[in-house]
């Protein structure tokens, strides 16, 4: 991956992950892979 598609995802991840009512905490890249920490306020809704 190069800098303008990781800059690309990040945008889109801190989109779908407010969303999601989540945080992206870092995010960060090399050619092959990317890493991520995400905050996650996961409540099921139960019946």
């Amino acid at each position: 991956m190069n800098a303008s598609m990781l800059r690309s995802l990040n945008e889109i991840l801190q989109e779908l992950l407010i969303k999601w009512e989540c945080k992206l905490i870092e995010f960060n890249g090399e050619e092959n892979h990317v890493h991520l920490k995400v905050s996650v306020s996961y409540q099921p809704h139960v019946k």
